[in-house]
């Protein structure tokens, strides 16, 4: 487990000698959650979220004001394109066990990891372990499941494709059909 300031100070040399790579993003994605946790455990925060949640862009808010993060978060999206810290703050509430309020769009209020009711985690005590496990993945780790997620959406895109040439082939299988059609028009040409 490597402390925030180190992967912070890490990160902020990489940016200040314009030498970001992959690590350098793995590094972040580790800061955004330890951010989104910080948050959580902020009284002004736990206080807003009382009212039926909090949005994702209380928290953004949060973390690009803290002193901790600021200058890591002026950085970050002065490389990123603003949707992009969104989606990446996005993941990093959902890794964070945060709860959705709602469905999905720019209403969405979240629930902070401990004002889930009970009946939504059985194992809280359980899931905060794991939560303290996942903070640890390693770069590879993560870079492996990121690689997995990428293999999924391949599949699913090839098995969309095998779809449509199955599709194409169900018409083809049957070609008495279009003889029969063409069958009748000829007796119908012939007959004039």
């Amino acid at each position: 487990k490597v402390p925030t300031k180190q992967l912070m100070a890490e990160f902020h040399r990489a940016y200040e000698s314009n030498s970001l790579e992959r690590k350098h993003q793995m590094m972040s994605s580790a800061i955004t959650l330890k951010a989104v946790l910080d948050a959580a455990k902020d009284p002004q925060i736990r206080k807003q979220s009382e009212g039926g949640g909090i949005s994702r862009m209380d928290i953004i808010d949060w973390v690009i004001n803290s002193q901790k993060y600021k200058k890591w978060a002026e950085q970050l999206l002065n490389k990123l394109e603003f949707k992009s810290y969104q989606a990446n703050m996005t993941k990093a509430l959902m890794k964070a066990d945060f709860a959705r309020v709602g469905s999905t769009g720019r209403h969405v209020k979240w629930k902070l990891p401990d004002d889930k009711s009970e009946n939504d985690n059985d194992n809280d005590s359980d899931q905060e372990d794991e939560g303290d496990n996942e903070n640890e993945n390693s770069d590879e780790e993560e870079e492996k499941d990121e690689d997995e997620e990428d293999e999924d959406e391949e599949e699913s895109a090839d098995d969309n494709e095998k779809e449509n040439d199955n599709s194409d082939k169900s018409d083809d299988d049957n070609p008495g059909d279009k003889e029969q059609i063409d069958d009748s028009d000829s007796d119908s040409d012939s007959s004039n």
